[in-house]
């Protein structure tokens, strides 16, 4: 019948945009995903690992270009005593046995230009504890800015060595990175990490679904609604019609 036709003539432009949006929680999760990936944020140092909350799942990337990945468990440091004696086996094993000072030494420092006198108390989080002879605290020297390290038989150590040694462990650090993985416990050299990856399970997919959704359920509703009001009024131009006339000329 005539009146059926220009009744779908009505419904079909109505309908176009609700198969239109029916694909939005589909394109949100795809957009969703993209934006944020299951890989999420990146700290350039160690420096970042205290923003890190334990139980994150991480992974270490070395300077050596190798990785770790498991499970933060936080940071540990070695008691005095364990540390003495794990740097002295270091140490004592090192190719540049006799150029690296022992705990306790007395050295020469140069570092940003500064020349002093002290004694060397050890390696902690990137930087070279040092107690200048003049007083009696330790102080902290960032080994980016050593220059040079001279023990009291006069061997010499660059500060491109020095460093070097520090991230192979050749001259440990009191810290380490606690890593569980594969069900196994992990000790990382602090200064043997060049970078830390967060890695998290992507939520990005999950929202751009939900958002999208969202909008189908809009659209569906502001469809049905228009499909309702343009039936009704079909109907009442139906009731009204005889013979050749049609919805459209009912309306008029």
């Amino acid at each position: 019948m005539k009146f059926r036709s220009v009744c779908k003539s009505i419904l079909i432009p109505l309908l176009l945009p609700y198969s239109l949006f029916l694909g939005c929680s589909a394109i949100g999760a795809a957009v969703g995903g993209a934006v944020h990936p299951a890989r999420e944020g990146r700290i350039t140092s160690t420096l970042g690992l205290d923003s890190i909350a334990v139980g994150t799942a991480i992974r270490l990337v070395r300077f050596d270009h190798t990785s770790l990945e498991g499970t933060y468990g936080g940071l540990a440091m070695y008691p005095g005593r364990l540390y003495a004696l794990r740097y002295d086996t270091l140490v004592a094993r090192s190719a540049y046995r006799g150029f690296v000072p022992k705990l306790n030494q007395k050295i020469a420092l140069r570092s940003a230009g500064i020349s002093e006198d002290g004694f060397f108390k050890g390696i902690e989080r990137g930087e070279l504890l040092f107690q200048p002879a003049s007083e009696p605290d330790t102080v902290s020297v960032s080994l980016e800015d050593v220059d040079w390290l001279m023990a009291s038989d006069s061997s010499r150590l660059e500060g491109k060595t020095i460093r070097k040694l520090v991230r192979q462990g050749s001259m440990p650090g009191r810290e380490i990175i606690l890593l569980e993985t594969d069900n196994r416990g992990e000790h990382v050299p602090y200064e043997s990490i060049e970078m830390v990856e967060v890695v998290r399970t992507g939520s990005g997919a999950l929202t751009g679904f939900l958002v999208g959704a969202a909008l189908d359920v809009v659209a569906a509703v502001i469809v049905i609604s228009a499909e309702q009001q343009a039936e009704s009024d079909c109907n009442r131009s139906t009731s009204g019609c005889n013979g050749n006339q049609t919805c459209t000329a009912a309306n008029r």
